[in-house]
């Protein structure tokens, strides 16, 4: 029995998304002009326009006014389920991925902070800012608000480590899990266009979540901002 082969426009189509996909065109590089594609292909340009459309369906590529048909960056997955871990997903794709520590120090916290930790009004917590690569590319900044009960040294221990869960475990937290997560998304801000090194103000994936011990006390209140088109959250069933 003959194998019927696909149209000659999903042909071209799959033909540019594994050269995008496997790295062999670059993120920010220009592609080729309907023409000059259709004559180096052997194809009409109805062909390659039909396949470019698909290509920016499938968030590939991008057409700008002026410029052309531009090839998009290709975020990373970052699964989020009931233990959420940056570091240890991140490798398990086999990307080089690691925290950065910005700034810390012991506040008072807010109305909402003292709420979502289910603490006292104005109790001490620990504040912490850092930043998150994968792949050497900037992927996210995130605040974090710790009970400053019973982990008094938590900042210089999470510097010495780089890591909040060998940080809790100094404190005889063997493991954490998510309670809750809320997803939405606004537009970077000047501090955050700066931080995640994007060209202008660019969409961002807001995490807001709880992390909770093994008996269900918070001990970590979090806002991150993930970079939209650098991460791709996928929200796993517990």
């Amino acid at each position: 029995m003959t194998e019927t082969k696909p149209p000659l426009w999903q042909q071209v189509r799959d033909e540019m998304a594994r050269d995008i996909r496997s790295g062999k065109v670059y993120p920010g590089e220009l592609l080729p002009t309907e023409k000059a594609l259709s004559e180096r292909l052997g194809v009409h340009r109805h062909t390659v326009r039909r396949a470019l459309q698909e290509l920016r369906e499938q968030g590939l590529v991008r057409t700008e006014q002026g410029r052309g048909t531009v090839v998009l960056e290709q975020p990373f997955e970052y699964k989020m389920g009931r233990r959420t871990r940056f570091s240890e997903n991140m490798s398990l794709n086999r990307l080089k991925a690691r925290s950065h520590f910005l700034y810390g120090d012991v506040i008072t916290a807010s109305e909402l902070v003292a709420g979502q930790l289910e603490l006292r009004p104005r109790s001490r917590v620990s504040y912490i800012e850092m930043y998150g690569e994968a792949e050497g590319k900037r992927v996210f900044v995130a605040s974090q608000y710790i009970p400053h009960v019973d982990m008094e040294d938590l900042i210089a221990v999470f510097r010495k480590t780089g890591s909040l869960t060998k940080a809790y475990r100094h404190y005889g937290i063997k493991d954490y899990f998510r309670k809750v997560s809320r997803i939405t998304t606004r537009l970077s801000n000047p501090e955050e266009t700066r931080l995640l090194k994007l060209k202008q103000k660019q969409p961002l994936l807001v995490v807001e979540y709880v992390n909770v011990d093994p008996s269900g006390r918070p001990i970590e209140f979090g806002i991150t901002r993930f970079s939209g088109d650098r991460m791709e959250i996928v929200v796993e069933g517990n």
